[in-house]
């Protein structure tokens, strides 16, 4: 076997490859034999397991489960590059299997993040058991896309932040219109197409080197930032969430030059 060139892909909440989320997208154009995707948590099952996975984010641990049995496998044959992509929940899945990668004392070349969300267990304590959620030192870049109009309390964006031991890894994050599924790239897909624009650039900054030029460049040409974001409907009035809103442009971070802060 060839060294392996891998990609490994975790969707968001309820998503599957029908959905054409950024990060089934990065990994269908990923040329590369060793690719591995998984949809999200609430995408399997009864319709009864479904809801209770959409709303607990269980079966996130199995999903781990899987990708690090074939990431060890492919291991064992040789790695050239590995790179790891996720959005909402799968984003915060894709940092716990960075971090597994990390405890096997493996090697990741680009971590890719579209608006990371947890509510793992019980989505009012935000705990997350289980999920580290620091990006480890294994990682040599990693990249995190945001949403900077998702007004939902429960979807608290979750920054990417080094842990503690690593003084390693490059970390870019960059806000962008739209709201959650907007940047996942479920929604408006002029809106997604700006995250997935960036997304790509960072990976190919990063040094990986798989993706199929011609679908990169249509990406580029579909990028239509100032449409206007999706609505989510919401339980609570919008102008109380606004007034409790976790999202806000700090001292130096980066946007999408259409975000206004």
């Amino acid at each position: 076997m060839e060294k392996a060139m891998a990609i490994y892909a975790f969707d968001g909440t309820t998503n599957t490859p029908g959905d054409l989320s950024n990060v089934f997208r990065m990994y269908d154009i990923y040329d590369s034999r060793h690719k591995f995707y998984t949809t999200g948590p609430g995408s399997r099952g009864t319709k009864v397991s479904k809801i209770i996975e959409s709303i607990t984010g269980h079966g996130g641990q199995e999903r781990i489960f899987d990708a690090l049995e074939i990431w060890k496998y492919w291991q064992s044959k040789g790695s050239r590059e590995t790179v790891i992509v996720g959005f909402s929940r799968g984003a915060v899945i894709a940092r716990e299997f960075a971090n597994r990668v990390n405890d096997e004392n493996g090697k990741i070349d680009f971590l890719g993040l579209f608006d990371s969300v947890g509510s793992f267990g019980n989505p009012a304590n935000m705990k997350d058991i289980g999920y580290r959620k620091s990006i480890p030192g294994v990682v040599h870049y990693c990249a995190h896309a945001m949403s900077i109009d998702e007004e939902r309390f429960s979807f608290r964006v979750i920054r990417a932040k080094p842990s503690a031991d690593n003084d390693n890894s490059t970390i870019q994050e960059c806000w962008f219109p739209g709201v959650h599924s907007d940047v996942g790239g479920t929604l408006k897909k002029g809106l997604g197409a700006c995250s997935l624009d960036w997304m790509l650039e960072h990976a190919k900054q990063a040094g990986t080197k798989q993706w199929d030029e011609d679908v990169v460049i249509k990406v580029r040409k579909n990028r239509l930032c100032s449409e206007a974001p999706s609505e989510n409907k919401l339980s609570l009035p919008r102008w109380f969430l606004k007034s409790l809103r976790t999202r806000k442009i700090e001292p130096g971070d980066q946007t999408c030059k259409e975000v206004s802060s």
